[in-house]
């Protein structure tokens, strides 16, 4: 039989015994296994790992184990930016900055770590131009002073785009399309005598929408923020046909947006 001082030595070992430190917590996900499947899984605890064969039920498993979603498929963002507009038709190169706002939709195929995709976008712009110009004068001194207000109602464009994946979140690109610009154009136009002074013919007023085709060219970045959402980033410029417009009109825009693949 034990004695009294035997047991109580035995009780203050136990206690002074440092507790086992705790496994750090691990997040795990819940997948289902079908009915009959034999599956092998890894069964997470802290930093150990045990792989068994289970059947017939559910297991907790190790989040690592399930794969990212591929990058690929259908995408849609929305996006700002700063729009700077060239309209070389009316005035000498008359340049207006802008607010760019939109949103784009497209589908990528990816090959390896290399990927291709179209894509359709409409964008507005706040980008509004006022001006004027005179015509030189003619053998009597009168000439013409025309007052112009340009408004961008919206840019649509459809177009390709292809890059490279650098990691499984980054990638870059270049893209190339056709667009559309229109643009509410008012013009008033007033006959001036010799001097500059108004003459007794009455001003014109001409209020028009334009519809501008063009050719635009970019390169962008994405990056992953979670396994559905991205934010990129992008540059583009765009070229109209001066024998479109009668000037040389252009367009330059940075793009920043989110966007959501699925």
């Amino acid at each position: 039989m034990s004695s009294p001082i035997l047991t109580i030595l035995v009780a203050l070992q136990v206690q002074s015994t440092p507790a086992a430190p705790r496994a750090p917590y691990v997040p795990v996900a819940y997948a289902p296994i079908e009915q009959g499947e034999a599956t092998e899984v890894t069964l997470t605890l802290g930093e150990q790992h045990q792989s068994q064969k289970m059947a017939g039920q559910s297991a907790y498993v190790d989040r690592g184990g399930l794969q990212p979603r591929e990058q690929r498929g259908f995408r849609i963002e929305l996006r700002t930016g700063w729009d700077r507009l060239t309209l070389g038709a009316l005035g000498d190169d008359d340049k207006s900055d802008g607010l760019l706002y939109g949103a784009g939709l497209g589908y990528d195929f990816r090959v390896q770590d290399a990927f291709l995709g179209v894509f359709i976008g409409i964008d507005g712009s706040t980008a509004l131009s006022t001006g004027s110009f005179r015509t030189t004068p003619d053998s009597l001194g009168q000439m013409l002073e025309t007052e112009f207000s340009t408004e961008p109602r919206h840019t649509v464009e459809a177009g390709l785009r292809g890059g490279w994946w650098l990691t499984e979140n980054w990638n870059v690109y270049g893209d190339i399309a056709w667009t559309e610009l229109t643009v509410d154009v008012d013009l008033s136009t007033t006959p001036l005598s010799i001097g500059g002074n108004s003459s007794s013919e009455t001003t014109v007023f001409s209020e028009t929408t334009e519809n501008i085709s063009g050719f635009r060219w970019g390169l962008g970045t994405e990056t992953n923020l979670t396994r559905d959402i991205y934010a990129g980033a992008r540059f583009r410029t765009t070229f109209y046909p001066e024998e479109e417009v009668g000037g040389d009109t252009e367009q330059f825009e940075v793009l920043t947006g989110v966007g959501l693949r699925f």
